[in-house]
């Protein structure tokens, strides 16, 4: 991220005076006291280091008062799929029918009902680890059980199970069928996108860590106009969208502000949001960290 800030900096519409500091390492709060703003890599998987890097950005945002890219709102649904859920349903973002619930007799209750296959979900995990294709209520009412008092028997039959952990709220989404491939469109702020397919695995429903990306098929423009401007509502300085379609409708399946940038650099370009509504196709390999510094610049200017 340094390269490309040194890249960038003669083409910043301000001067910057900016100097690398480790975050991570004890002392970083009065390193950064005199400066205006944070620009920081992605990175953090998992959920208790991801929680770390949470309650620093809070705190450079909220109580330092800091400019820092990406932002609280981007990370502070990191690693929980429970969290995204509620963005999805306060937003309106369309999505697959989504229960989250922490009471077991609630969780039984609404599997009575259910039409089956469900697609059952750890809330943490990428890669599509954690994620289920149940077709039985006897399997899925395990499943909630094992969520929410696992306990004991988590350690012991684990392996056997093939079940990664107790997450303490039972997750599920209802199936969509006729997907043979999922869309990856990475938003970066309000003005970048970058969009390829990802085809599913053999004989498999999952897309997500299958390696296997299309980057010949269109991506609709339409669709990348929804993910920036979900950014822009939501205040996001990066996220990347999985998205399916039920025939003609699309559905937000999950978000991540984290991603592997080599997937990006190996499209053919990105687009570039260009006034209210015009989109540019910009040619070449393009890195992500390239287009989160000129991100960073623009709201380093926003700020006068």
């Amino acid at each position: 991220m340094a390269s490309e800030l040194e890249a960038q900096k003669s083409s910043f519409p301000l001067s910057i005076d900016w100097e690398r500091v480790d975050i991570n390492a004890d002392g970083w709060v009065g390193k950064l006291k005199t400066f205006d703003a944070v620009l920081w890599p992605p990175g953090c998987m998992g959920i208790k280091p991801s929680s770390h890097l949470k309650e620093k950005i809070f705190f450079l945002q909220y109580h330092m008062k800091k400019l820092v890219v990406p932002n609280f709102e981007t990370v502070w649904h990191f690693e929980s799929k429970v969290a995204q859920s509620f963005l999805f349903q306060w937003y309106n973002i369309p999505t697959p029918r989504t229960v989250v619930t922490s009471s077991l007799q609630n969780a039984y209750r609404l599997l009575s009902r259910e039409n089956y296959p469900l697609v059952f979900k750890t809330s943490s995990d990428a890669a599509s680890r954690g994620v289920r294709l149940v077709k039985g209520r006897p399997k899925a009412q395990f499943l909630a059980w094992w969520s929410l008092y696992g306990g004991f028997w988590w350690k012991v039959t684990r392996r056997l199970l093939r079940l990664d952990y107790r997450d303490n709220v039972s997750y599920w989404q209802s199936f969509i069928p006729k997907n043979d491939r999922d869309l990856r469109i990475t938003a970066i702020g309000a003005k970048y996108a970058i969009g390829f397919w990802r085809e599913n695995r053999p004989r498999d429903f999952r897309a997500s860590g299958s390696g296997r990306i299309n980057y010949r098929l269109p991506v609709p423009e339409d669709l990348l106009k929804f993910c920036l401007e979900t950014n822009r509502r939501l205040n996001f300085d990066s996220m990347a969208y999985d998205i399916i379609f039920d025939d003609q409708r699309y559905l937000v399946t999950e978000i991540s502000y984290t991603y592997i940038d080599g997937a990006i650099h190996n499209a053919d370009g990105y687009y570039e949001y260009v006034g209210n509504s015009e989109l540019i196709f910009r040619e070449g390999h393009t890195w992500p960290q390239h287009l989160w510094v000129k991100w960073f610049a623009h709201r380093l200017a926003a700020l006068g």
